[in-house]
């Protein structure tokens, strides 16, 4: 199953997740008038037949009050996640992690999402770390790929060797590709207020409990002014029970496939099974497993790489609980495991550390069929979502390339810094009026600042052209914490100097809009999907000619090669449209088919693809601009290997 199989089957599920929450609100609804009909005929000596008791005010004050607290309470706690993953992140009490820290296992956790996210070309999600949560757990947030982040315990960071803590990276990685991000904050909100009436009953409880313990402790036996509230908390902590059950089956069924796509695809990236399966049995052999102490651990039970919360009873919990039980997960990776071979693993990881980093373990045959490329025609296309280990061994080849004295600059949590660093990479675009790019940023932002960028154009232009979107993707995190006046002038000062010259380059179009999308969203989630390209015949015209015509050949050559690709298509009248790079009308053209459902998208793909490796090679220009076009179309493409 490929990327787009799997984005297709996001969209589905969404659909099912509706149906879901209908059926567990009517239960609640009916659970909710259940039991206050049993209170009117204990205490009030009424009886009812069904359809007179439904007819009742009582209880249609009752369905319609449930109904709103659900509405009200879902609506609230979607209205704080739609702000994005950094929410959910504080919600759960994570702090963000410096870009620069020097405790040694926070930097190789860095470390690893960097090569990641390069590897994946997904961009760098910004890194936090639950400080109080000594359990082994982590998981991913957001609505998107733009806004995603990643939250660490501080167990996983401190037990896991390098290898383990890069297969659970992966495997939360995973879940970017599979569309998972938007489901898993929308079944927190939709789901936040069935739990609320648990919540809530579980809430008055504890407080007399608490209550009633302090009064024997001091000797005191004065009655408690909140008891008339008791049968109030037993009847929300039995209806929210409910709540609490249906909350866990609509997890559950969504959830524990999406679990065992994401350990596939672990194995996939680091082609390793070991470090991912030896992760696992430390939290299964670890006393503080993979519990969370957050209040918030319930509702982001499905979003975590193993379950956070404790499940009472063994037999319920193998049919409530989000995550496939942890032997079964090995399983999958490791067959023919058994807990001496874990150990033995394990051991020779401690042991030979240093030996093992890098290297591949064996992989069982079948272990991989879940997520091996399907098209060896497209290879650019086909790692869509899809990244093995050869790109992440090109990833850190290409950050250890860096040379240091700008890679010091990439790794300082200074928005100031990420501001110059990207500006920097504008004017080595355009060295010809370097000058006039100087004067504007010193007008905007001051003489400190321009001799800042100055000093950092040098140290770029010394570096490969291929350097430009690694250093771009290093410096988002630090460029997201930019406030909205922030992001405002640097956006001003950009276009101000790309219009210096009268004309748009390919790179100059590529970090604008990428850094557009990344600070802003460019969502098109509210709008519906086209499902043929025969609907954006123009946009893919220009799409292909714009693709083409990077290639730098012959008119001819140029048309050639447009006819045999939009034949393809199934356009075989198409005109190419003029050759010019016309940023505005490219732009507008990828805003247009960012709205494709997955297939037609994936057909859109590989024939851009083929635009660029008709010749037989691909330069870096061409490979730039794929990759940023792909990117504004929500499709992250790894970094084509130095090799091919």
């Amino acid at each position: 199953m490929d990327f787009f199989s799997r984005q297709l089957i996001a969209r589905r599920k969404t659909k099912w997740l509706i149906i879901y929450m209908i059926i567990a609100v009517l239960s609640i609804v009916a659970a909710n008038n259940a039991l206050f009909y049993v209170c009117v005929h204990v205490f009030q000596k009424q009886s009812f037949t069904l359809i007179e008791w439904l007819s009742q005010p009582k209880s249609m004050i009752v369905s319609l009050g449930t109904v709103v607290i659900i509405t009200v309470i879902s609506a609230l706690q979607w209205k704080l996640l739609r702000e994005g993953g950094d929410a959910l992140a504080k919600q759960m009490g994570a702090t963000v992690m410096l870009l620069h820290t020097a405790e040694r296992n926070e930097r190789r956790l860095l470390n690893i999402v960097e090569e990641m996210a390069i590897a994946s070309g997904v961009s760098m999600p910004s890194v936090y770390i639950m400080k109080n949560e000594p359990g082994i757990n982590a998981f991913v947030a957001g609505l998107d790929q733009t806004d995603a982040v990643l939250v660490v315990t501080q167990g996983a960071v401190e037990q896991l060797t390098r290898q383990e803590l890069q297969g659970v990276i992966g495997h939360e990685f995973s879940h970017i590709f599979n569309a998972d991000l938007r489901i898993n904050l929308q079944l927190i909100s939709l789901l936040s207020g069935i739990l609320f009436l648990s919540d809530a009953g579980r809430f008055i409880l504890s407080h007399f409990r608490d209550s009633d313990y302090r009064s024997g402790h001091h000797g005191q036996e004065s009655a408690n002014p909140f008891v008339f509230l008791l049968p109030m908390a037993f009847i929300l902590f039995i209806v929210g029970s409910v709540g609490l059950f249906f909350a866990r089956l609509i997890k559950s069924s969504i959830s524990r496939q999406r679990e065992y796509l994401a350990d596939a695809s672990a194995v996939q990236y680091t082609r390793d099974n070991m470090g991912l399966a030896s992760a696992l049995y430390k939290i299964n052999s670890f006393k503080e497993g993979s519990y969370l102490n957050s209040a918030y651990a319930e509702e982001a039970s499905h979003m975590c790489f193993s379950e956070p919360v404790y499940l009472f009873s063994k037999h319920l919990g193998g049919l409530l609980s989000t995550h496939p039980s942890i032997d079964q997960r090995i399983q999958a990776i490791c067959p023919n495991w058994s807990y001496a071979t874990m150990q033995a693993a394990i051991r020779h990881q401690s042991v030979s550390q240093s030996q093992t980093q890098g290297t591949a373990s064996y992989v069982p045959d079948g272990v991989l069929s879940a997520v091996k490329h399907t098209s060896m025609k497209h290879p650019m296309a086909a790692t869509i979502g899809q990244p093995d280990v050869s790109h992440t061994i090109e990833a850190k080849q290409l950050i250890h390339a860096i040379p240091d004295s700008l890679r010091m600059n990439l790794h300082i949590d200074s928005k100031v810094q990420a501001q110059a660093i990207v500006l920097g990479l504008l004017i080595t675009d355009n060295t010809q009026l370097s000058q006039s790019c100087f004067a504007v940023i010193q007008d905007q932002f001051g003489t400190d600042f321009r001799k800042k960028v100055a000093g950092l154009v040098e140290l770029i232009s010394d570096q490969p052209r291929k350097f430009r979107l690694v250093i771009f993707e290093l410096l988002l995190p630090a460029l997201k914490t930019m406030n909205r006046a922030e992001r405002k002038r640097l956006f001003n000062v950009l276009r101000e100097i790309i219009q210096l010259d009268r004309q748009v380059s390919q790179f100059e179009f590529s970090l604008y809009w990428l850094l557009k999308k990344q600070l802003y969203g460019i969502r098109q989630h509210k709008q519906p999907s086209i499902h043929s390209l025969k609907s954006v015949d123009n946009e893919v015209a220009i799409l292909v000619a714009t693709m083409i015509a990077v290639s730098g050949k012959s008119e001819d050559y140029r048309r050639k090669v447009f006819k045999t690709i939009m034949s393809g298509l199934g356009f075989s009248n198409m005109l190419m449209p003029v050759a010019a790079f016309e940023s505005a009308v490219i732009h507008t053209a990828i805003t247009e088919l960012a709205k494709l459902s997955p297939i037609p998208k994936q057909s859109l793909l590989y024939a851009l693809e083929d635009c660029i490796t008709e010749d037989g090679q691909i330069d870096c220009e061409e490979a730039e601009l794929y990759r940023a076009i792909a990117a504004l179309l929500d499709c992250p493409v790894p970094p084509i290997l130095t090799a091919a």
